[in-house]
């Protein structure tokens, strides 16, 4: 059996680091931290047919504009990542979909001053619409 990471705290650290980082690259959390600066946390839809399609639409925002994405967008307070993922979907294609599913986690820095945790959830097409829909969000 592999042994696993021991968790270290320090009195100024509330979050875990793993004892392989050296304390310097451990983050510490600091209640001044302004909104903007505190992470995001989005659910990205991964809507597929178990034929091996999915669903993607062309980005339009400010972060990756240009890029192919799959529906999503920011988790709403007291929402789960399935209610999320609902919502987004409909909103941004008017599909309505079920059977959603944990994928993964993400937690990423973008160099624009960005910090996303992203959850990753599959689901498949349960009403009887089965073309997604342009949305005006996303253009």
């Amino acid at each position: 059996m592999q042994p696993q990471p021991v968790e270290v705290f320090t009195t100024s650290a509330i979050r875990p680091c793993n004892q392989n980082l050296s304390a310097s690259k451990c983050s510490v959390y600091s209640p001044s931290m302004t909104e903007a600066e505190r992470p995001k946390i989005g659910v990205g839809v991964i809507i597929h047919d178990n034929a091996g399609n999915i669903v993607m639409g062309e980005r339009a925002g400010s972060h990756g504009a240009g890029t192919l994405q799959c529906p999503g967008g920011h988790l709403e307070y007291g929402e789960s990542f399935a209610e999320t993922a609902a919502r987004e979907v409909l909103e941004e294609t008017g599909l309505e979909v079920g059977n959603i599913k944990f994928l993964t986690a993400t937690n990423d820095v973008f160099g624009e001053g960005k910090h996303y945790v992203t959850i990753f959830v599959t689901c498949t097409i349960t009403g009887d619409n089965k073309t997604p829909m342009v949305s005006s969000r996303l253009s």
